[in-house]
C-alpha cells in the first residue's frame, strides 16, 4: 500500500511539473508572437491595479484603423517603478483581437513564464532525487 501511495504521489507531482513547464512555454510563445507580429502603437495608462508587488495597467490606445481601445495589459508584470497613471507607454496589440496587447519593455513578458518553467523543473528535480 505504501508503494502505491508513494508512486501515485510522484506521478501526480510529475504531471503537475510537466503542466507548469508546458504552460510557461505556451505563455512565452504567445508573448513572442505579439512581440514579433503585433502592431506597435503608443498607449496611455488610465489606471494601475496592484496585484502583490506588481501592477496591472489599464491602457488606452488607438488601433491602426482608428478604433479606441481600453484594455488590461496582463501579459507583462510591471514591478512597482516610476510608471504612473497618465504615463505614455509603447505597446504591441493583436490586429485580429485589439484587446490583447503587451507592453514593450526590456524584461518583456518573460518573468512569469520563466518562473513557471523553473518551478516545474525544480519539482521534477526533487522527484528524481527522492525516488
Amino acid at each position: 500500500m505504501y508503494f502505491y501511495a508513494t508512486f501515485c504521489g510522484r506521478a501526480i507531482g510529475f504531471v503537475i511539473s510537466i503542466a507548469l513547464i508546458v504552460w510557461g512555454l505556451y505563455k512565452i510563445m504567445r508573448w513572442q508572437k505579439l512581440a514579433n507580429y503585433g502592431v506597435k502603437t503608443t498607449g496611455t495608462i488610465v489606471k494601475l491595479t496592484a496585484q502583490g508587488k506588481a501592477l496591472i495597467p489599464l491602457v488606452n490606445y488607438e488601433t491602426s484603423d482608428g478604433q479606441l481601445i481600453i484594455a488590461e495589459v496582463k501579459h507583462n508584470l510591471i514591478l512597482r517603478s516610476n510608471v504612473r497613471q497618465g504615463s505614455q507607454i509603447s505597446i504591441r496589440y493583436n490586429p485580429y483581437n485589439p484587446q490583447e496587447a503587451i507592453i514593450i519593455s526590456e524584461l518583456g513578458g518573460w518573468y512569469y513564464p520563466i518562473a513557471l518553467i523553473a518551478t516545474g523543473l525544480c519539482l521534477i528535480g526533487y522527484l528524481a532525487i527522492n525516488l
